[in-house]
């Protein structure tokens, strides 16, 4: 995956100049393509951060998304943007719909709610699980998903020090962390919960450093 790609499919020119000319501030570079065929060949080779369809270009957007979900890899979970002059248009099975003609902060502020940071190509890593989530609910959504994970860990912690049975407090913080991807941090808990030689000591150790990681994202 290129995390500072955005591609483009529009046969518009002046739409990608317009697109190519916001993003490269960050810096983004910006691909595009006049026909679906051409995007699921560029897509076999690279995937970007964000997929834009311009909705004049395609005559059957939904089709389009189905064949691009249908890639083995990060495909799967690609934020796609439909571009759309018709107020009316429901996405089609897009992630998000931007209203043509397009405006600069609200299609930036698009980008970065599927992107996450704009200027942190870093961020865009599949071993940040923030990361990975924000491609599927997108940044908001995310953002208070990991408030809530935060609390149950913190709380997690809080119990264990106090004294409480710890395989309880082990099986539901593993299942809180796999729904929300944190593999390493789940299997952790997992071990508490099966009484694995020093595992308790591990988990809490493993639970406060992903506690400091993410208050800091």
């Amino acid at each position: 995956m290129d995390p500072n790609a955005l591609y483009l499919l529009s046969a518009d020119d002046s739409c990608r100049r317009q697109i190519a000319l916001w993003m490269a501030d960050f810096p983004w570079c910006c691909h595009h393509a006049n026909y679906a065929a051409q995007l699921m060949a560029d897509m076999s080779d690279s995937v970007p951060a964000v997929l834009l369809i311009d909705s004049r270009t395609s005559s059957d957007i939904a089709a389009t998304v189905r064949a691009i979900r249908a890639v083995p890899g990060p495909s799967a979970t690609l934020p796609i943007v439909l571009l759309t002059p018709h107020m009316d248009d429901a996405g089609q099975g897009c992630n998000a719909v931007l209203h043509l003609p397009l405006a600069a902060e609200r299609m930036l502020d698009v980008v970065s709610e599927w992107a996450g940071p704009l200027e942190d190509a870093a961020f865009r890593s599949f071993d940040n699980p923030l990361y990975r989530l924000i491609r599927i609910v997108g940044r908001r959504r995310a953002s208070a998903m990991l408030m809530r994970c935060l609390d149950s860990l913190r709380r997690a912690l809080t119990q264990i020090a106090e004294g409480a049975p710890p395989k309880p407090i082990a099986h539901d913080t593993a299942g809180i962390c796999g729904m929300l991807g944190f593999e390493a941090l789940g299997v952790a808990w997992s071990a508490v919960e099966y009484d694995e030689p020093n595992a308790l000591e591990d988990a809490v150790k493993l639970t406060r450093s992903t506690i400091a990681r993410l208050s800091n994202n």
